[in-house]
């Protein structure tokens, strides 16, 4: 459950060699694109800012849709680049088994992404997005809950919210499933609710 999230840059091989050349007129507009959440709208919104900044046009296309939405527009070519996790690449869309060292999982994916894709991943974002749960110090109370455990059989009392994909996630529910049982949460809309 501690596989290691750092924030990735995939970019299409031609527009990367295009980008390297010499720095007279952008060949190119960029097309940024971003999955469905907050964070990544801020991410890829940086990347268009810095583009931009070092001379290139860009177009955004932000809030695509959930990971196979994005990575399909970026094989596509209807997208450039746009941020993704490592282990949102490793295990989501390589299908390959979760690792705990940040440089093997950087390699696995810029492995797996050149050969099956023809995509490059650039060096990653200086930080770390681990997945987590939470919730208020009110509803803890109130359920006993101090960890995974505690929460693995409170949760058919509390209703989760957050990205769509967490549910179907081997480093999301899938996982906690598999390593704690429980974690059947209720899908009452009245039910308290817990963010991960």
């Amino acid at each position: 459950m501690r596989t290691v999230r750092a924030v990735g840059l995939l970019l299409v091989v031609t527009v990367l060699a295009a980008a390297c050349g010499p720095r007279a007129a952008p060949p190119v507009t960029l097309k940024v694109g971003s999955k469905d959440f907050t964070e990544e709208f801020l991410l890829a919104e940086m990347y268009a800012l810095l583009l931009e900044g070092a001379g290139f046009a860009v177009e955004r296309k932000f809030n695509l849709g959930g990971t196979p939405v994005a990575h399909e527009a970026l094989v596509r070519g209807e997208i450039d680049l746009y941020p993704e996790y490592t282990s949102t690449g490793l295990l989501t869309v390589l299908k390959q088994p979760a690792l705990q060292d940040p440089k093997a999982v950087l390699e696995a994916v810029r492995k797996g992404y050149r050969e099956r894709f023809g995509l490059e991943w650039l060096e990653p974002a200086a930080f770390n997005n681990t997945q987590a749960l939470a919730t208020t110090k009110a509803v803890s109370e109130k359920y006993g809950i101090k960890t995974f455990s505690d929460l693995a059989g409170k949760a058919p009392e509390l209703r989760l919210g957050g990205p769509a994909e967490f549910a179907e996630r081997e480093d999301g529910i899938k996982g906690l499933q598999r390593a704690y049982g429980g974690f059947q949460f209720n899908l009452d809309p009245a039910a308290i609710e817990l963010i991960s």
